[in-house]
């Protein structure tokens, strides 16, 4: 982990604790747009602090061990580390706020801070890690993955507004990837769905 020392977010003063980095508006404007590329990239709503607690998450928890849920608050913005039982339960918030963290670079400093690979899939999506077993999102060994909008990748654009299936006869390099699902509310706010997985995230506006 002591190579990803230098993976800080280049001025933790641009947005100082309290402060709104996005406000309603603005997601809400994105999200009836049909899309959240168009958010200011170059900077991190994350301090120094954040990261190294998202570095002690990684460092600390043991693979195919329980963790308690915790997160932290940054202005609106919650990181919120959780389970895959908690994140994937029906009654579980488990919404990636996409409007606010569909910033490629910020989802590559969370992948290398966690050791994760990100994935650059609409430029939302997020590799995470939990038990295939926990996934509950319709069985306990089953994925249904809806793809939101075009993606620029035929095999998935096929499955757009649709669901699609990952269980444990789906290949490896299939299973091994994340994709982000439809918008949940209209602030832009999306779950995400790692199978295959063995570490969980979950990333929203509260």
């Amino acid at each position: 982990m002591s190579a990803l020392t230098t993976d800080l977010p280049p001025n933790d003063s641009q947005f100082p604790i309290g402060r709104e980095p996005f406000d309603d508006a603005l997601l809400r404007n994105q999200y009836e747009r049909g899309g959240f590329a168009q958010l200011p990239l170059g900077q991190s709503p994350l301090t120094s602090l954040q990261i190294e607690l998202l570095r002690n998450f990684a460092r600390e928890a043991p693979y195919g061990e329980p963790m308690e849920s915790y997160g932290f608050t940054h202005g609106r913005l919650r990181l919120h580390l959780s389970p895959a039982a908690a994140m994937y339960g029906d009654s579980c918030d488990s919404d990636l706020a996409q409007a606010t963290f569909a910033k490629r670079e910020l989802l590559d400093w969370i992948g290398r801070i966690t050791g994760c690979s990100s994935l650059s899939l609409l430029g939302m999506s997020l590799r995470t890690y939990a038990d295939n077993d926990q996934i509950g999102t319709h069985t306990d060994d089953e994925v249904a993955v809806v793809i939101p909008m075009r993606t620029g990748d035929p095999e998935l654009d096929q499955y757009r507004g649709g669901e699609l299936t990952i269980n444990r006869e789906t290949p490896d390099e299939q299973r091994d990837q994340i994709f982000v699902i439809r918008p949940g509310i209209p602030h832009g706010v999306s779950r995400v769905i790692g199978p295959g997985a063995r570490r969980a995230f979950s990333i929203g506006v509260h």
